[in-house]
């Protein structure tokens, strides 16, 4: 591992509410939620993008984290940020780090 998190990020690193929903089947449709607090860094990449539509710039609502790979994040999370939810869509593993690179979106209307 030749990029650690805590050599480049260390002051950046916050506890953050992971939401995890578990335990469904047929008898339980709706699941368990497990709650997690785990070290990451999460940060906006860019503020706005150009659609090729007719809506021409857009604001997307989407953030960008690290995560040490110790942890076990998962697609379909949710992560509580500043009393917002945003759901994990995307696990970019590194290859010469110790950490795991996600990308959120904002949940819309709460499930």
């Amino acid at each position: 591992m030749n990029f650690k998190l805590k050599t480049f990020a260390n002051k950046e690193l916050k506890k953050y509410l992971v939401i995890r929903n578990t335990g469904y089947n047929i008898d339980n449709p709706q699941g368990n939620n497990e709650e997690f607090k785990y070290l990451m860094v999460i940060y906006k990449k860019t503020l706005k993008v150009i659609s090729p539509n007719q809506d021409g710039i857009r604001v997307l609502n989407q953030l960008n984290g690290k995560i040490e790979k110790k942890y076990d994040l998962r697609l379909q999370d949710i992560i509580v940020v500043e009393n917002l939810k945003y759901r994990v869509i995307e696990l970019l593993p590194r290859l010469y780090a110790d950490f795991n690179e996600f990308v959120l979106e904002l949940l819309k209307d709460e499930e």
